[in-house]
């Protein structure tokens, strides 16, 4: 593994707005450049099992973005931590569907793990559980 040099935490932010902003715009294609597209990565979105390797992966990130026109998911209260050629990042998603009538909110606490490859840091685990609402659910910045 690599080690961490400066500019390190500044790009796993940025690959963890690409993430977000790859869901947000249902865009397959730049989730695509998001994830690792080893057999051993793993996502386990709401409510669901969990799901690994990429091809499988992909697979319901495609259902999510056809089954979800209106889908928003914002980060929020976003922590950064790193070794070793590693990073986490756990935040608040703040979650809405447009698409419902009621706008349909709801929360959950993520994990997103990144791997450093070359250059890129690419996600190798997400993990959300719903939470309750919490005290302050007004939509904050990310920053």
């Amino acid at each position: 593994m690599s080690e961490q040099g400066p500019n390190d935490v500044a790009e796993v932010l940025a690959a963890n707005e690409s993430f977000y902003e790859a869901l947000c715009g249902l865009d397959l294609d730049e989730m695509e450049l998001v994830w690792w597209h080893g057999g051993e990565v793993r996502c386990i979105h709401p409510g669901w099992d969990v799901v690994v390797g990429w091809r499988a992966i992909r697979d319901s990130w495609q259902a999510i973005f056809a089954s979800s026109p209106g889908l928003s998911v914002v980060p929020d209260e976003v922590e950064i931590s790193m070794h070793d050629g590693l990073a986490w990042v756990q935040c608040l998603e703040r979650i809405s569907n447009s698409a419902d009538d009621d706008e349909g909110k709801s929360f959950a606490r993520a994990t997103n793990l990144f791997v450093k490859k070359g250059d890129a840091w690419l996600l190798i685990l997400h993990h959300a559980s719903p939470v309750p609402a919490p005290q302050d659910s007004e939509h904050k910045a990310v920053h």
